[in-house]
């Protein structure tokens, strides 16, 4: 497979990595790769959770296929797929901590030379681990990726691509969880309540199954829902004391408090990037 690394880029599979280029942001584009992948390659799903003490995140592709020697292919693709893909969101800048691989070969210290970091064999999963902050937009450094997209790949079209992949499928629980949770926006802020009472569970399960699915609390994930439906009404250019209103805030100063603190920088910030603006000091 390693003979076949040159080809194994974000930039060679056309439509799709544009797709991700044309993220506003790194964390996006993150997102975008998970549930994007899991429609490029049947039988599978893709997915992040955090690990330790939340500075390490864990790239997991699991995979539903039965023929070892395939399974193999797949999770060494996979892996060289995602490191390149941290590699042009970074810019070659990123801290590689564990890649582990299904299956196993020969020519295990070549692999693991070629990784540069440790590397375990015959893993349930295919699983990049890396620092969390590759992801993270700086306040003082806004380098959006999109700039590295296609013209030809407007926001219109972006838009409808993300509607039509970003669905779950029905094995995969994980996402699944997501979107009940990110659906209960349209009733304020999500709450453990609501989620568990539409899933007939208790909100003590619902997050015992949180913290086991994903390694991260309902807090977590809630923030993370909601900085990211905040970005889509960014990108639509909705300022931010209007966005803070309609995902349901009391007060916006809360809501640029949390956004901050799981994107990097403040709404407004964000907002002004975005739009074209000059940022001020």
């Amino acid at each position: 497979m390693l003979e076949f690394k040159h080809l194994i880029r974000v930039d060679n599979i056309g439509w799709f990595g544009e797709w991700l280029l044309s993220a506003p942001d790194n964390i996006l584009a993150f997102r975008r790769f998970n549930y994007g992948m899991s429609h490029m390659q049947s039988g599978g799903s893709f997915y992040g959770m955090q690990t330790g003490n939340g500075n390490i995140v864990k790239w997991v592709h699991k995979s539903y296929s039965s023929e070892k020697r395939a399974r193999f292919h797949e999770s060494v693709y996979n892996a060289l797929l995602m490191l390149d893909f941290l590699k042009v969101a970074s810019h070659d800048n990123f801290d590689l901590q564990l890649i582990k691989i299904s299956g196993s070969t020969d020519n295990t210290e070549q692999y693991t030379e070629e990784f540069g970091c440790d590397v375990e064999w015959n893993s349930p999963t295919t699983e990049v681990w890396f620092r969390t902050n590759n992801l993270m937009t700086k306040a003082n450094d806004l380098d959006f990726i999109s700039s590295n997209a296609s013209l030809y790949l407007s926001h219109n079209l972006t838009d409808q691509i993300d509607k039509l992949l970003n669905m779950p499928q029905a094995n995969d629980e994980v996402k699944q969880l997501y979107e009940l949770t990110n659906y209960t926006l349209h009733f304020g802020l999500p709450s453990a309540d609501r989620v568990a009472k539409m899933l007939n569970i208790s909100t003590q399960t619902l997050r015992r199954k949180i913290q086991q699915k994903l390694s991260f609390n309902f807090t977590d994930l809630s923030a993370y829902i909601t900085t990211s439906a905040a970005v889509n009404l960014l990108i639509k250019g909705i300022p931010p004391n209007e966005v803070s209103k309609r995902l349901g805030y009391t007060h916006e100063g809360s809501f640029s408090r949390q956004f901050k603190k799981y994107r990097g920088v403040t709404p407004l910030k964000y907002y002004l990037a975005l739009n074209g603006k000059r940022l001020g000091s």
